[in-house]
């Protein structure tokens, strides 16, 4: 197969062209059918060149071709400069090779010059050039023979007769006789002329000289207009930009095949080809995955501990179930916390706990970690996930984010009178969302009245804290929805009773959505549970000593059951409380436990890792917890935190903090010179954790890990354990948020989307 390409130049008057194919170049022209190496007639380079496409006839077959034009349709009498020309050769010859025409406006400008005015003055003289015969430069230098007499225009302008009758005596050599005897001076001159005429011009000369330029020339810009192979390093890295598009944009495979893309592609990189579908779906997303596997692999192998967070999800448009692994580490060189995803298998057994440990063996043993290596692993409450990982050996905590919602739905679903406001309030959302008359009147309503304009909002029993954005919602808009409901009479708002059941409910319920959005952090850990249950359950302590509450305490004392059965089992959990003791913004003063037991659990845990003992996890009772004193507003949960600090027994929150805590820098100066001041002798464990205890804590809002990258050399033995003990998230909501990108995947249009290509997309 070979490539056709167009040559073109321009003059006044028309395009000339010709045909590059078989390493040579064809055109037509007064002397017929002609050819020479690319580039290699007088004109010299061309002003454009156009690939026409390719060819699959042979050189043999396109030689017998062009045998047959030339004695026939292309020969040299047959030639016109407007009506039969190099254009129509090139026409002819570009259908016969490749089944396309060449580019009309190159075969129309002849007939729109000649349209012209100027074209039409022109046209005689070109075609009375086409006619006459070609004659010698003598000849021409003196006129030639007159249209109207048989004078020589030269005998006409000097008033003298050459002589003769015959044909004969008007040929050239009659003529350059006559020119030596009747006028030698003229004669003289033009022959001197004609030999000075005859040497080469600067311009030929250059033309002969650069000749292997111009070549060079075409076959750059032959190789510019050349397609790409598929496996070109240029392709290639278009290759992986398409397939960037495909996974983060969330995108079908199926985009690679429709017009507009391609046109983009096309006009973006005019050398590159775009494969099929198929070719994404088979090599470049798999490939694309396994350079992304093998980068995640030396990370997690480079780490002394990671933490996992593991969920099971169905994609309901293909009934394919999936199971996530995500990894949590520590940076050891930046001291970062660093997530990844690293699996998600096609789950098509049953969900049962045995069959989920095989799973998550077979993810783990795919990346070679060792069940040593994991610190803790995240689950949801449900049943399965805790026999399996309870059955793997593995050490886990229940997602918090995760109790935290059923919490609420125990608060929710054990009074009536919030079933019957919720329904209520469903109800008004589903008028809106269904009508947009109706949402056009509230929109109006709502610039009438200077309000928001936000949407109602609608519930959905799987999505978190949206029952909260439902009632935070109609409170926001209780006034144009009065407003509307006057003017239209289309929906029944809740009664003055109602509207103040919610505005307590959303006031008790924000809480809980804030400490969602906290928990849900990607740069949170598992040091964030226990201070949040206990600014939790002082916020509700408060609450139902507040006579603001009045008419829900009911309500918020079902709350108080619900949190402390179903959050009370955080405060006392071994591996939580060394965490939030490695936590320099809590430490000992948001715990529950006695300081004195959370030291030895630490020490424990120390010794645990250097493998001289192991450890069981308490079963303590949970202590009470201190009632707070009633507010006279609404509670935040905020002040919550502050209050947990401040009841601390045996220890006062300090209310500034010093510049050395708020510089970092400073910190480290501060930290030095303490330790320095430590005088006892202890072992040395004991005397990193009074150390560290001694400093101040670090402000609430930072980053644990800025602390430690800063401040750990000077604690050799808790920085190895907080590269341990801070790796967990407190929820899982990575695998959460794994799956709501799956659902976004496995949409409607490719709900035929094969379970291997699913795991490489989420």
């Amino acid at each position: 197969m070979d490539k056709l390409v167009l040559i073109l130049r321009v003059n006044l008057v028309r395009k000339h062209t010709s045909i590059v194919v078989f390493d040579k170049e064809y055109f037509f022209g007064g002397d017929g059918i002609s050819d020479c190496t690319p580039c290699g007639t007088i004109l010299g380079p061309p002003d454009e060149t156009i690939i026409l496409g390719e060819t699959t006839i042979s050189k043999n077959v396109f030689h017998e071709y062009l045998t047959g034009l030339s004695q026939k349709t292309f020969s040299s009498e047959k030639y016109h400069l407007f009506n039969h020309n190099c254009n129509t050769f090139s026409n002819e010859v570009s259908q016969f090779l490749t089944g396309k025409k060449i580019p009309s406006y190159i075969t129309n400008l002849p007939l729109e010059v000649m349209s012209t005015p100027f074209g039409a003055m022109i046209g005689q003289f070109f075609e009375n050039v086409r006619v006459q015969p070609q004659i010698s430069d003598n000849f021409h230098e003196f006129g030639g023979l007159s249209s109207s007499s048989s004078e020589t225009n030269l005998d006409h302008y000097i008033g003298s007769d050459r002589g003769g009758k015959s044909f004969k005596s008007y040929g050239t050599t009659a003529m350059v006789k006559h020119l030596r005897l009747k006028h030698s001076k003229e004669f003289e001159l033009a022959e001197e002329k004609k030999k000075v005429q005859s040497l080469p011009s600067i311009s030929e000369a250059s033309v002969a000289s650069t000749t292997n330029t111009v070549q060079s020339n075409i076959i750059q810009a032959l190789q510019k207009k050349k397609q790409w192979n598929i496996d070109d390093h240029r392709s290639i890295r278009i290759h992986k930009i398409i397939g960037k598009l495909i996974t983060l944009d969330i995108q079908p495979f199926s985009i690679v095949e429709d017009t507009g893309f391609n046109e983009l592609i096309k006009d973006a990189y005019p050398n590159y080809k775009l494969p099929c579908r198929t070719y994404f779906s088979q090599n470049v997303i798999p490939s694309m995955y396994d350079e992304l596997f093998k980068d995640i692999k030396i990370k997690i192998s480079a780490a002394n501990y990671l933490s996992l967070t593991t969920d099971i999800w169905t994609a309901n448009t293909a009934k394919i179930a999936f199971l996530s692994i995500t990894g949590h580490w520590i940076d050891l060189t930046k001291f970062s916390q660093e997530t990844a995803v690293l699996r998600v298998i096609h789950f098509p057994e049953k969900h049962t706990g045995v069959h989920i440990k095989e799973y998550l063996q077979k993810g783990l043993e795919t990346f070679e970690i060792p069940l040593s290596k994991i610190h803790l692993i995240v689950t949801d409450n449900a049943s399965n996930m805790k026999a399996a990982v309870k059955n793997s050996g593995m050490s886990s905590i229940p997602c918090f984010i995760h109790t935290l919602q059923l919490c609420i739905h125990d608060f929710i679903f054990s009074q009536e009178i919030i079933k019957e406001i919720l329904t209520l309030c469903r109800g008004i959302t589903t008028h809106f969302n269904h009508s947009p008359i109706a949402c056009a009147k509230l929109k109006s309503i709502q610039q009438q009245l200077s309000t928001v304009p936000h949407k109602m909002k609608q519930d959905v029993p799987t999505r978190w804290n949206s029952s909260f954005e439902m009632l935070q919602r109609m409170f926001e808009q209780k006034v144009p929805l009065a407003t509307y409901a006057a003017e239209y009479d289309e929906i029944k708002l809740p009664t003055n009773y109602q509207w103040g059941i919610v505005e307590k409910l959303v006031h008790i319920l924000a809480p809980f959505k804030n400490l969602t959005k906290k928990c849900g952090r990607r740069d949170e850990t598992c040091a964030q549970i226990i201070p949040s249950v206990l600014a939790l359950k002082v916020l509700l302590q408060k609450a139902s000593s507040s006579d603001i509450y009045a008419g829900i305490m009911t309500m918020i004392d079902e709350l108080i059951k619900s949190v402390t059965k179903r959050l009370d089992k955080f405060l006392l959990n071994k591996m939580l409380c060394v965490s939030t003791f490695l936590d320099p913004r809590y430490k000992l003063l948001y715990q529950h436990a006695d300081e004195n037991v959370i030291k030895e659990w630490v020490e424990e845990a120390w010794k645990e890792m250097q493998g001289a003992q192991d450890v069981v996890d308490s079963d303590s009772d949970n202590a009470p917890i201190v009632k707070a004193p009633a507010s006279n507003g609404f509670i935040s949960i905020d002040d919550c935190f502050k209050d947990v600090a401040s009841m601390r027994t045996g220890r006062k929150q300090s209310g500034r903090r010093s510049e050395a805590e708020r510089e970092l820098v400073d910190i480290e100066v501060v930290t030095t010179d303490i330790i320095k001041k430590q005088t006892k002798l202890k072992s040395a464990i004991t005397q990193e954790i009074d150390n560290y205890l001694s400093l101040p804590l670090f402000e609430n809002k930072s980053s644990p890990f800025l602390w430690w990258s800063k401040c750990g050399m000077q604690f050799e033995k808790l920085k190895k354990m907080a590269l341990k003990y801070l790796t967990a998230p407190p929820s899982s909501i990575e695998s959460e948020r794994l799956f709501s990108a799956g659902g976004d995947i496995y949409e409607a249009t490719r709900s035929r989307l094969k379970a291997d290509n699913g795991e490489y997309l989420i």
